[in-house]
């Protein structure tokens, strides 16, 4: 039997990812992720994002930092409540696959390419960069990072990657949700 705090949790799980998958900058981004660039007349170069704006985004990592930090509905302790929970087997294995797949793209190596030393060779470095050096400016040597990418050509590839993670992290919440609302049936919630 799952305790009320159990199922509040996971409750607050499947309304934060409904949150998320109902924001504006989903809505954004079904418009399209890109960057590019074009000479000006005078021979300048004109490098352009094209992606969801500034404030969506900020709008987002504050529902997305619940789920990525270490609190009470993160993705690693829902995971934990639920492979402690009386449920059936297939969905605890059903939330640790799409886990692992999470956490595999995460690790993959940036499509974008740059000399290591850049800082950006996976998606969760492109992804914690920006979050705690950009938008959060939580961590101060991931804020120097973005500093000193901002004055480099490929600064916009790597704001529409990590974009295009969050993308990704939406969907993997929306992908948790159900199992959590599975999961919250199951148990009679």
């Amino acid at each position: 039997m799952a305790s009320a705090e159990q199922i509040d949790s996971l409750q607050i799980f499947v309304e934060s990812a409904t949150e998320l998958e109902e924001s504006n900058f989903v809505a954004q981004a079904k418009d399209g992720i890109s960057t590019s660039a074009r000479q000006l007349v005078d021979r300048t170069v004109l490098l352009e994002r094209r992606g969801p704006e500034h404030e969506a985004v900020k709008a987002l990592l504050l529902t997305v930092r619940f789920f990525y930090q270490d609190n009470e509905t993160s993705i690693k302790k829902t995971a934990d409540l639920i492979q402690g929970l009386a449920v059936d087997n297939a969905l605890k294995a059903e939330f640790k696959a799409i886990r692992e797949q999470f956490n595999t793209f995460l690790d993959a190596a940036s499509p974008i390419k740059f000399q290591s030393s850049v800082g950006a060779d996976t998606n969760r470095e492109i992804f914690e960069t920006f979050l705690y050096g950009y938008f959060a400016h939580a961590n101060r040597e991931k804020r120097r990072r973005v500093k000193a990418w901002e004055d480099k050509p490929y600064f916009n590839d790597l704001r529409a990657q990590f974009d295009a993670v969050l993308v990704k992290f939406v969907k993997t919440v929306v992908a948790f949700k159900a199992v959590c609302a599975k999961v919250l049936t199951e148990l009679g919630a």
